[in-house]
């Protein structure tokens, strides 16, 4: 699922770039928001950018803004921006949630499966909540700790939690 228009009006803020007057040489830029789009469905499937989906751009394109918005800092906002987000317009606390049973969490094999209640199913909330829970799984295998062993903590931060790089052991959750 893609950023709701809701998501987008506090996000574009923070990827906003001038426009220049004349066309600046090299690749023309792309729409930000499909990029977005890209990269977020890349971090909550947890699939290999080169499986990204025909309807986002290149995988290299992706990839390449992933890396300019990690470095500048802009990915890091954006992420902060739809926790908020999920916290406040869509009323979900996904440690709250999961304590209620409205996202259960098994491991099967070795990967994660994510339900979430009826009412949570083919929502933006369960969408960005997968999003973030992706997110603490890679953080917690970086740390070499289980997710399904019910640690949420993240004792030894690598600094890319949120940036899967060869070091880290990538379960993917599929639903």
């Amino acid at each position: 699922m893609d950023l709701t228009d809701e998501q987008w009006r506090l996000i574009g803020p923070i990827l906003a770039v001038p426009v220049p007057d004349l066309p600046a040489p090299g690749r023309p830029p792309q729409e930000a928001r499909t990029v977005l789009n890209g990269i977020l469905w890349k971090l909550r499937i947890g699939a290999a950018w080169e499986n990204l989906p025909a309807l986002y751009p290149s995988h290299q394109t992706c990839y390449r803004y992933y890396c300019e918005w990690k470095k500048s800092g802009s990915l890091k906002a954006i992420l902060a921006a739809l926790g908020k987000d999920l916290s406040v317009r869509g009323g979900l606390a996904i440690k709250l949630a999961m304590s209620r049973g409205d996202i259960r969490i098994f491991p099967v094999a070795r990967k994660i499966k994510v339900e979430f209640a009826p009412r949570l199913q083919d929502t933006w909330q369960s969408s960005t909540a997968l999003l973030f829970l992706q997110l603490q799984q890679i953080s917690l295998r970086c740390t070499g700790e289980a997710f399904a062993s019910g640690t949420q903590s993240h004792k030894n931060p690598c600094g890319e939690c949120f940036a899967p790089t060869a070091r880290h052991q990538l379960i993917g959750n599929r639903l």
